[in-house]
């Protein structure tokens, strides 16, 4: 068995006493950090890591409170959660300090990806750069779907009946398919989509309610431009998301975000908002070129 189908189950209990789980796969010279999506846990970075054939990286996956086999909170926000990753990943780096990496980057898919630049922000010693997939900027994208999600929501949020409604509906394979499809993430198909279910299994609703109003209003672009001068920051997007417009960012025809070494966008053909899902091999390739830049001096 190659090292990349072995993984390593880490327990973390932070100062708070809530408990954190997430796997290490790999041994490689570079760590990263890896933040899942929106209602997923940990598996869904198990195919990116089958590509490491060479020992490039360890790739560490965490369950976000609230998801997987990390502990459930009182309340969330990403706020509260970006606060035990930044601590999970300060301690795994401690217990760790004499490997030798050369390069700790965080990445984040999806709500990840706010996660990921909600960390950045907060200026984390010791990270080489981030590396945000699908990204979410908060006023872009479709706004009609945005609405409407945002009321439902609001009203899970404040309806018992409503909130269990909302449960079901979340974890339903026929609601995945669609969804997928909506996000034209080419993969989920009949055969295939089973593999991003596991996390919607291990799901507490109150995180996915409470999570998904937190980012509706979030300023990615804000967190983007303090954490740039710190550190490197890549946005690795589908080309058709429907999310964002992604040819556009990549233009820099949206946001005055001032492309250069320090921020880069990179597009993924045929492929739309789970990218790292989609297209898993050149994730890999995008994640590899970016560390060996950042070690380079990015």
């Amino acid at each position: 068995m190659s090292y990349n189908n072995e993984v390593k189950h880490i327990k973390f209990k932070s100062e708070s006493g809530k408990q954190m789980h997430a796997v290490e796969m790999g041994s490689g010279k570079f760590l990263v950090f890896l933040l899942h999506g929106w209602s997923n846990n940990w598996e869904i970075w198990r195919e990116i890591a089958s590509y490491d054939e060479n020992c490039q990286f360890t790739f560490v996956a965490m369950d976000v409170p609230g998801f997987g086999d990390s502990e459930r909170l009182d309340r969330y926000n990403l706020d509260i959660t970006s606060k035990l990753i930044v601590e999970f990943i300060s301690n795994y780096l401690v217990e760790n300090h004499d490997s030798e990496f050369e390069g700790i980057f965080v990445g984040g898919l999806s709500m990840g990806s706010l996660l990921a630049s909600y960390v950045a922000s907060m200026g984390v010693p010791n990270i080489s750069g981030y590396v945000l997939m699908g990204p979410i900027f908060a006023g872009h994208g479709k706004p009609i779907g945005k609405f409407v999600l945002k009321n439902i929501l609001y009203t899970a949020r404040g309806n018992i009946f409503a909130k269990k409604i909302l449960d079901i509906t979340v974890r339903s394979r026929v609601v995945s398919y669609l969804a997928g499809k909506y996000l034209n993430t080419y993969k989920f198909n009949w055969s295939s989509y089973r593999q991003n279910l596991g996390g919607k299994s291990l799901m507490d609703i109150n995180a996915y309610i409470d999570i998904g109003i937190d980012q509706l209003g979030y300023n990615t672009l804000g967190a983007l431009q303090k954490a740039r001068k710190e550190s490197a920051i890549l946005l690795l997007m589908g080309k058709y998301d429907k999310m964002v417009d992604a040819e556009k960012i990549s233009a820099g025809e949206i946001f005055s975000l001032d492309l250069h070494d320090n921020l880069s966008v990179q597009l993924i053909d045929e492929a739309g908002h789970i990218v790292s899902y989609e297209k898993p091999k050149e994730t890999y390739e995008c994640l590899l070129q970016f560390a060996e830049k950042c070690k380079l001096g990015c």
